[in-house]
């Protein structure tokens, strides 16, 4: 609330809005829906973003306002590494070699290889 009651226009918040926290899915433990309305009733202008996609993420944030803003930031968690998407143990998991080598292959996989 201090932040629109100051007018500090200048301030962007960034929220990864991946829908999981250390307990399971938000839905289930803390439901923070519709997060947006609440920013938007503090005063917030509120964008929605892809947050895997950089392009997104830059326009949103360069976007001019008068107001500050928030950026939502959809994301799924531990994108691109199959066993361990939308996995609540992905949270806190210490990866095996073996697990560890095929998170690697799944996110060059998911993304590519930098070195190529």
């Amino acid at each position: 609330m201090s932040i629109s009651n100051f007018n500090l226009n200048n301030m962007t918040i960034i929220v990864d809005r991946n829908k999981y926290q250390l307990d399971g899915p938000t839905a289930e433990i803390m439901d923070n829906s519709p997060l947006e309305k609440k920013f938007e009733a503090f005063g917030f202008d509120v964008c929605s973003v892809n947050g895997h996609e950089i392009e997104e993420l830059m326009n949103a944030y360069n976007s001019n306002s008068d107001k500050p803003k928030v950026i939502i930031a959809d994301t799924v968690k531990a994108n691109g590494i199959k066993f361990l998407e939308n996995n609540k143990i992905s949270h806190q998991t210490a990866l095996s070699a073996k697990k560890y080598e095929q998170a690697v292959n799944d996110i060059k996989a998911y993304y590519g290889d930098i070195n190529d």
